[in-house]
């Protein structure tokens, strides 16, 4: 097996950029459709109020500030979901409570051990290791702030 053969199971919550003329819980309800099947079109009330801002840290040089505003996507029954959706081929969607969202998302942790204190440009780059452990930072704080509008049981 050549080391470019070997994948790393992330899990991760829907997330993305807010274009021109979007919301961020419009943004975040496009995302979820691309990423996740979640349904373009939902029932009004279905995207939550902003449930938490959070600003990344150790932005590169030239590079904007990241922004995170973490929305709840809300629906009725899991069979609301797409069968066939943008990003399907690259992504494994499985629905769970909080609890075992906030378990595997800190799973690979340890994997992220070794990020410098003070990391390079390189290291932030998309996909560079420290620019990982920022990001699931993140997910760790918007999905707190998830479990404290909703609380440990209702499925992500």
């Amino acid at each position: 097996m050549h080391p470019r053969d070997v994948a790393l199971a992330v899990v991760f919550l829907p997330k993305g950029g807010v274009e021109k003329g979007e919301t961020s819980g419009q943004a975040a309800a496009r995302e979820a459709n691309e990423e996740a099947g979640v349904p373009a079109i939902l029932a009004a009330g279905a995207i939550s109020p902003l449930l938490v801002k959070h600003t990344l840290q150790h932005v590169p040089k030239n590079k904007r500030q990241e922004v995170w505003h973490a929305h709840a996507i809300l629906l009725l029954e899991e069979s609301e979901l797409l069968d066939e959706w943008d990003e399907a081929k690259d992504r494994k969607r499985e629905w769970v409570t909080p609890r075992e969202a906030m378990e595997r998302i800190r799973e690979w942790a340890p994997l992220l051990d070794d990020v410098p204190a003070e990391p390079s440009d390189e290291d932030m780059k998309r996909g560079g290791i420290k620019k990982k452990a920022v990001k699931r930072f993140a997910m760790e704080v918007c999905l707190a702030a998830f479990v404290e509008q909703y609380g440990w049981d209702k499925k992500v």
